[in-house]
């Protein structure tokens, strides 16, 4: 297996630094959707309900409200919630990269602002939210560049189908969960004619080589908290059994 060294190097070929609105340091690297994954106390399917206009720069912004789905690690909160720092897009703007979009190793477009990391959300937009928790309150995991917030179609969506197998594999054993990468990535580039199994494969490459292989730990446990108590799926929405069509799409790449 050919697995690239850096990830950077890719993404700055494909969005050079001096371009970006965002500053990092020139050695930062943007973590891999595996270890975004792995950081990440939850990640839940939900649409944004509720928030308010503000500028995305500004700390004291109008949080978003933002109703469950299904949780694809971690507590589902029982709920709807709000995370702070965020603000609607004006005007239903979109602002956020397609679920159906393939461009996985690539950051959120709308995380090329001022802070790097993505603010914005038109209302009723359906999201993948990688979270952790901050003072009590759910917040962004991933830092700067990272695809913590991404606009998605639903559970079919390809990029809910690759977070649905890094989640997997980050509550898994070390080796077991590199075995389980190493299948499915022999199992996708064996159809380099699919675009979406070559994407897949490709990203499954830049997260196997990150700089610790593989980038795979049990993130420390989340207290109970009136956000998370009760956690379940909402009365009339998608259950954790429904992601079971999700890894039923992923079993199927390389075997037709």
């Amino acid at each position: 297996m050919h697995l690239v060294t850096s990830a950077f190097a890719l993404l700055a070929s494909a969005f050079p630094v001096s371009a970006l609105a965002c500053t990092v340091p020139a050695d930062y690297m943007p973590p891999t959707n595996l270890q975004l994954a792995n950081d990440a106390n939850t990640i839940v399917l939900g649409e944004v309900v509720g928030g308010g206009i503000g500028s995305p720069a500004d700390p004291d912004a109008p949080s978003i409200t933002v109703h469950p789905i299904v949780a694809l690690k971690g507590l589902l909160p029982g709920a709807d919630f709000k995370i702070g720092g965020m603000s609607l897009a004006e005007d239903g703007a979109a602002s956020g990269a397609d679920g159906d979009s393939l461009a996985f190793g690539a950051p959120d477009p709308a995380a090329m602002g001022e802070d790097c990391i993505r603010r914005q959300f038109p209302l009723h937009a359906q999201a993948l939210f990688f979270l952790k928790r901050e003072n009590g309150e759910w917040a962004p995991a991933g830092g700067p560049l990272s695809r913590w917030a991404q606009d998605v179609t639903g559970l079919d969506a390809p990029w809910v189908q690759l977070a649905s197998l890094y989640a997997h594999a980050a509550m898994m054993p070390t080796e077991e969960a590199r075995q389980l990468l190493e299948q499915r990535h022999e199992a996708l580039v064996s159809r380099p004619d699919d675009p979406q199994a070559a994407a897949m494969a490709a990203d499954l490459e830049r997260s196997l080589a990150g700089p610790e292989v593989p980038i795979i730990a049990r993130p420390a446990a989340v207290a109970p908290s009136e956000a998370a108590t009760g956690a379940q799926a909402p009365s009339g929405q998608a259950s954790p059994d429904d992601l079971g069509e999700v890894r039923q799409a992923i079993d199927s790449f390389g075997k037709k």
